[in-house]
């Protein structure tokens, strides 16, 4: 995405808001993500709407109220984490038009959640690709879901220990193997 304030204001005034309007953006307090807190995050999106007079209400919550109060599809706009325990992309595809959709009451296109399953179900890997580069571009032309940055994790270990394994996320550490060598 390119930030284009004019383009922004004139399809508000569009959709019927040529003055803006008000939501509240929920996040959960104290919470970080990689490093970066959720409030940070929250006050930068509030600043950047509000240059087009849009009002984002911040409410910070308790991380397991604004869990569940997610879970149910109870807030208008969450600012959260979500990350698979593997980077295969039918773990982030079908969730994304399955679950993460009811909990932010976004009903995806029935073509997008073909794509997924199709792509979901390809053994010919150069075409799975293919059919996830294409459910990527509908998902990011409907802006239902916007990723507003992925961390990256730093791990540094010792050459005298063994056993030190991350998930493919890159960000979960399983500690039991870990030994002296």
């Amino acid at each position: 995405y390119r930030q284009d304030l004019e383009k922004a204001r004139a399809l508000l005034s569009q959709a019927g808001y040529p003055n803006g309007f008000s939501f509240d953006l929920s996040y959960g307090s104290g919470a970080d993500v990689g490093g970066v807190s959720y409030e940070v995050v929250a006050q930068k999106v509030q600043a950047d709407l509000a240059r087009v007079k849009i009002q984002a209400n911040l409410k910070p919550m308790e991380q397991g109220n604004l869990r569940t109060a997610f879970r149910k599809g109870d807030l208008a706009a969450t600012i959260t984490f979500w990350n698979p325990d593997a980077m295969d992309p039918s773990l982030w595809a079908d969730p994304t038009v399955q679950r993460v959709a009811k909990r932010v009451r976004w009903e995806p296109d029935p073509s997008i959640v073909s794509l997924a399953k199709q792509a979901n179900g390809e053994p010919n890997a150069q075409k799975r690709d293919g059919l996830y580069v294409q459910f990527q571009k509908l998902l990011s032309d409907q802006a239902n879901l916007c990723v507003l940055f992925q961390p990256m994790y730093s791990h540094a270990i010792r050459d005298s220990i063994t056993g030190y394994q991350l998930t493919a996320a890159g960000w979960q550490v399983d500690l039991y193997d870990v030994k002296p060598r």
